[in-house]
C-alpha cells in the first residue's frame, strides 16, 4: 500500500491517513465479513463510505484495538480481585 504524501498551502510535506478497504480491515482482524459490518454500523469501528465502498483509517483501526487491549485489561484485573474476595 503506497503512502500518499501532500504538499499543503505552505510548502511543507504532509502525510494523508492509510485507508483500508474494507477486505484489507477483515483480513487485518480476521474475523468475518458479517462481524466487521456491525461492529462498522454499530460505531464501534469508525469508517465511512466512499461510492457505496466501506473505507477504514488505519489509525481507527489501531484505535479501536487498543480499546479492546485495555478493556481485556479492566477485566482481567476484574476477574483477579473478585478471586480474592
Amino acid at each position: 500500500m503506497k503512502i500518499i504524501h501532500v504538499v499543503n498551502d505552505k510548502g511543507g510535506d504532509k502525510v494523508l491517513p492509510r485507508l483500508l478497504t474494507f477486505k484489507q480491515a477483515q483480513e487485518y482482524l480476521n474475523i468475518g465479513k458479517d462481524s466487521l459490518l456491525d461492529l462498522l454500523h454499530n460505531g464501534q469501528l469508525k469508517g465511512f463510505k466512499i461510492k457505496g465502498r466501506w473505507r477504514v483509517h488505519e489509525d481507527d483501526l489501531k484505535e479501536y484495538l487498543n480499546k479492546l487491549r485495555d478493556q481485556k485489561e479492566v477485566n482481567k484485573n476484574d476477574h483477579n480481585l473478585q478471586k480474592f474476595n
